[in-house]
């Protein structure tokens, strides 16, 4: 049997890095190494995706002439899968205007369609149309939670049978041995001691001002324990920023804002914070709290949209909205001397958040489709 000839469009690499592209990373980096397949891949910049990817010689990286989407959709893409033969090609929400290859399209979440308030009619009308009609017109639709299948065969009526759940992975550098190659001290470097940590740009769903506000009202700040919240600004927040702005400067000193940070002090920040709280109102997926735990870190969960999948928490799934919930919990999990349990979550999410199996699952269903 000839190699299947499998083409991603990998632009998101061309903007700054995001959950997308952990999504193409982690599942392409197995993928890459399936002998049954011959992968190309297609960003504007090359040297940075061929960077992404180790330098792979097991991927063709082909390259975008335009960073307009409307060039890639509607030349650039459907170029380069009729002059490489293409046979299945993989979009993350949106297809190109012509196709002319089998079809796979990831649609990761659908919540601008069930939280409206969170999102601006312009950006919810168009995405709606594109999504819509990518989702419709091919072969196999993919998604990474059942939150996100349910939203889809509601929202676009397409049948449950066309749709594969690829959930995302948790990297096996949190799952690594740290005596080895030890991590950035980052309590020396960023002034810290004590401190709990919130990974996750800023935007209304990300939902901060829950969690500032328990660790305020509940004055953890006065046990000599930090806030450090760790992403760049996506959408103002007018409540926090204001919230923020009203606190004393004594209190204000408690709470660390950082954005930008390399990614071996990330793993740092995790591995040493005393809790992970992640309060969020809305994701597709919401790999944070895995990674956290991947690295045996207290974690606190909002039990909204897709993490709701995420039962393995326990009672350390919170509803997100509840301040005096959190609080509580935020409170008795600090508290918490749980060895053991933590030891045994870091252990199922590697056996059941793997690339690997993960990758293998998504070959097959892309084998069968390619036999239809």
């Amino acid at each position: 049997m000839r190699k299947i000839k499998l083409f991603v469009d990998a632009h998101w690499f061309d903007d700054p890095f995001q959950s997308t592209c952990v999504f193409i990373k982690g599942l392409y980096t197995e993928i890459a190494n399936d002998d049954r397949f011959e992968l190309y891949m297609s960003a504007v910049d090359v040297e940075l995706l061929k960077k992404e990817f180790n330098y792979s010689d097991k991927i063709h990286y082909l390259k975008y002439n335009s960073h307009s989407k409307y060039y890639r959709l509607a030349i650039d893409i459907p170029n380069l899968i009729r002059k490489h033969k293409i046979d299945i090609a993989h979009y993350q929400y949106v297809s190109p205007l012509i196709k002319n290859t089998k079809e796979i399209v990831t649609i990761h979440d659908l919540l601008f369609l069930d939280f409206t308030n969170l999102f601006p009619w312009h950006y919810r009308t168009v995405k709606n149309f594109l999504f819509k009609r990518s989702a419709k017109r091919s072969d196999l639709v993919t998604t990474v939670s059942n939150y996100s299948s349910n939203a889809i065969i509601k929202h676009y009526y397409i049948p449950k049978n066309k749709i594969i759940l690829t959930p995302n992975g948790v990297s096996q550098d949190f799952f690594r041995d740290f005596s080895e190659a030890p991590l950035p001290d980052i309590k020396s470097r960023y002034n810290l001691k004590k401190y709990i940590l919130y990974v996750s740009r800023i935007e209304p769903r990300k939902n901060h001002i829950s969690l500032v506000k328990a660790y305020v009202e509940n004055k953890i700040w006065d046990a000599d324990t930090k806030l450090v919240l760790i992403g760049r600004e996506d959408i103002a927040v007018k409540e926090l920023d204001h919230y923020l702005n009203e606190l004393p400067e004594s209190l204000k000193q408690n709470i660390v804002q950082l954005k930008n940070i390399p990614f071996e002090e990330l793993l740092s920040f995790y591995r040493n914070a005393a809790l992970f709280v992640y309060p969020s109102i809305a994701e597709g997926f919401g790999i944070p709290p895995l990674e956290a735990a991947a690295l045996k870190t207290k974690t606190l969960c909002s039990n909204s949209t897709a993490m709701s999948d995420f039962s393995f928490f326990g009672n350390d799934l919170f509803p997100p909205l509840d301040i005096e919930t959190l609080s509580l919990k935020m409170a008795a999990k600090l508290k918490e001397d749980d060895v053991l349990r933590r030891e045994h979550l870091s252990k199922f999410i590697l056996e059941n958040y793997n690339w690997k199996v993960i990758a293998s699952n998504f070959s097959s269903d892309i084998l069968n489709l390619f036999s239809k």
